[in-house]
């Protein structure tokens, strides 16, 4: 169900980050995995960045030409813990190729407001 109004608007603005998200006293680290695509409606990309912090550098990238074509490892690296590139250095991506990486993430931001208590 989805509330309007003022109440969840200051809501939102008081948790827009989770820096202080913990999993019974422990930063909440999760196995994720994100796609990209390169040279689609966000443009050529260059490097592939990250929509939640990586935890470690434990992670695999993979690339496809088709959805339903088989997954090849490719070689990369971080270039810190929200941002990963292709090597070696200086490799770019191919248009229109599936490129999946499965990483720890950390430090989730908060997704579904509705579930907190309305005592904020």
């Amino acid at each position: 169900m989805v509330r309007l109004g003022r109440r969840r608007a200051e809501s939102h603005r008081a948790f827009t980050g989770c820096a202080d998200c913990h999993d019974n006293g422990r930063p909440i680290v999760r196995r994720i995995r994100e796609e990209f695509v390169s040279g689609t409606r966000l443009g050529k990309l260059e490097v592939f960045r990250l929509s939640h912090e990586a935890a470690g550098r434990d992670a695999t990238l993979t690339v496809r030409r088709a959805q339903t074509a088989p997954r090849q490892s490719v070689s990369f690296e971080f270039v810190d813990a929200r941002t990963v590139r292709l090597l070696p250095e200086g490799t770019l991506p191919a248009p229109g190729s599936i490129y999946e990486l499965h990483y720890d993430a950390t430090n989730p931001r908060v997704q579904a407001l509705d579930s907190l208590p309305r005592a904020i």
